[in-house]
């Protein structure tokens, strides 16, 4: 699933538990695995999550700490949680936590009313073998979200926003079709397509576009006919 789907259904499950007077939240139900190894796509969404629990009043944007697991190892963080009440604890690196702060964080999941959302972030390896040695914490962090997987319409959005934070656009036709293709074509080999694979893409576009520039610069010049040229939109000979 894409990440947007996974958030959906994480989020629906959520809200028809608030609705459903029946259906009662447990209170680790607030805790959330991000895995993948996009780092800011990982922070992006871990805030975006702390962001959606405030919206159903169980986060206080307010008291967001983002720390990494190698600097909790290093003290005795149980305190963190009081003084964040009603807020988020996002952990990067997870995998790294050791087993003192390991059992710090158990022994907050395990209470009866958890009052801090904790969302753990790492890689989809690092938390496994995470899980590995600690399996009953895995019980307390069942809202994963996988971002190495996005879907072939993320991917191409991903692409096209790449490519303007480079200066830029992305014809119709590529964006519809060629990327598209690309993209469909990887994940079809069974391949997980991230982050760093897209800009790759649009980077070798990017050069076989200047090239083109290059080629084509005295007569675009000549003629005034830069917008004609492409000379600032990614078109499908830059991809072939």
């Amino acid at each position: 699933l894409g990440v947007k789907k996974q958030l959906a259904e994480t989020f629906t499950k959520i809200e028809s538990s608030l609705l459903d007077k029946e259906d009662i939240l447990a209170p680790y139900d607030i805790n959330f695995v991000v895995s993948g190894t996009d780092e800011s796509m990982k922070s992006q969404i871990s805030i975006g999550i702390a962001k959606a629990l405030n919206t159903y009043g169980m986060c206080d944007k307010n008291k967001m700490v983002r720390a990494k697991a190698e600097e909790l190892n290093n003290m005795d963080f149980s305190m963190v949680f009081e003084k964040i009440a009603g807020g988020c604890l996002i952990i990067s690196g997870a995998g790294a936590l050791t087993e003192a702060s390991v059992e710090i964080v158990s022994n907050y999941v395990n209470k009866d009313e958890q009052k801090v959302a904790i969302i753990l972030e790492d890689s989809e390896n690092d938390l496994k073998n995470l899980w590995k040695k600690y399996p009953k914490l895995r019980s307390k962090f069942l809202n994963v979200i996988n971002i190495s997987k996005y879907d072939e319409s993320e991917l191409v959005k991903l692409a096209e926003s790449y490519a303007k934070r480079r200066g830029y656009d992305v014809s119709d036709e590529v964006r519809q079709i060629v990327l598209k293709d690309i993209f469909e074509a990887r994940m079809a080999d069974g391949e997980d397509v991230n982050y760093e694979d897209v800009m790759a893409v649009i980077d070798e576009a990017v050069v076989k576009l200047e090239k083109r520039n290059m080629k084509n610069l005295f007569m675009t010049v000549l003629d005034n006919a830069y917008t004609e040229a492409s000379m600032f939109t990614l078109i499908p000979e830059d991809f072939i």
